[in-house]
């Protein structure tokens, strides 16, 4: 059980899985060139995330979007809650992304977890030196301490914002994008690509079109791949809102000593209504 709920971090990681990414030639290349109406406030979106399919439940999850005012300037909040446990084996995931709410630049992300395990840290993305500063504590009572200083690169997203800017990749089978994203102190390059498309039945009994994803993350000359970062083996597999491209249902392996165990992640409710266009069989 133990081993299990230390995989709830990775549910809420894998949600996390899909942006969108176009090649800069510096870091000061145009952040805003986004469609705002895709990131609306007040956004929240509720999952279930299974073991071996959907038979055993593993945990809960929540994401919402935010506008805030924070020392006098205005910021895009992000936000993502998980929970999970069993009898004193508890976890609880929180993660905060603050984007600038004008330029749509990442400032901040916060990463908490406490429970059975405890770890707490930040990415301080600095504009003025072209670097990204991880931080790293023990617990709320003590003081952050910075681990280390990474060179930005074009289109560099923190783990959480880069699902929402993942809504501008385009909803057409064949398509491909590359996506960037920081964890701690490393950045990660995945291939993004839709492969197919059909009607899915959301839990309300109705229907909605949805776009199915791969990810595939590059080789690298470790071959440490995703493994270390997300704790996921190899590529994954999501299906997404077509008009939106909200991530629906993720299904991926869990390496766990010498087997993979299978994860899905299931959206339950949405609000409002609206955020997933639906619509009977035989509106069509």
């Amino acid at each position: 059980m133990i081993k299990l709920l230390r995989i709830l971090p990775v549910f809420m990681h894998i949600l996390f899985f899909i942006c969108h990414l176009s090649y800069a030639q510096d870091n000061q290349c145009d952040y805003a060139d986004f469609d705002r109406t895709l990131i609306e406030h007040g956004e929240t979106l509720v999952y279930n995330a299974y073991i071996f399919g959907q038979i055993v439940p593993m945990g809960k999850a929540e994401l919402n979007i935010s506008k805030e005012e924070l020392d006098g300037k205005e910021y895009y909040l992000f936000k993502g809650h998980a929970q999970g446990g069993h009898l004193i084996f508890t976890i609880d995931l929180n993660l905060e992304a603050y984007v600038d709410y004008h330029t749509l630049k990442p400032e901040f992300f916060l990463y908490r977890q406490t429970g059975f395990e405890s770890r707490m840290r930040k990415l301080d993305f600095k504009w003025e030196t072209g670097e990204i500063v991880y931080f790293k504590r023990s617990n709320e009572t003590e003081p952050y301490v910075e681990r280390a200083r990474t060179p930005m690169q074009p289109h560099t997203r923190d783990i959480l914002s880069t699902l929402y800017f993942a809504r501008s990749i385009e909803p057409v089978i064949g398509a491909t994008k590359v996506m960037r994203l920081i964890e701690k102190r490393d950045i990660w390059t995945v291939d993004v690509v839709v492969t197919d498309k059909k009607e899915l039945t959301a839990s309300n009994g109705k229907k909605y079109n949805a776009l199915l994803i791969k990810i595939l993350p590059r080789q690298t000359g470790n071959n440490e791949m995703f493994q270390g970062l997300f704790g996921l083996k190899g590529d994954i597999s999501l299906w997404v809102t077509e008009e939106r491209r909200i991530p629906v249902q993720i299904e991926g392996d869990y390496p766990l000593g010498f087997f993979n165990l299978p994860i899905t992640v299931v959206l339950h409710e949405w609000y409002p209504q609206t955020a997933i266009p639906v619509f009977n069989s035989e509106e069509k």
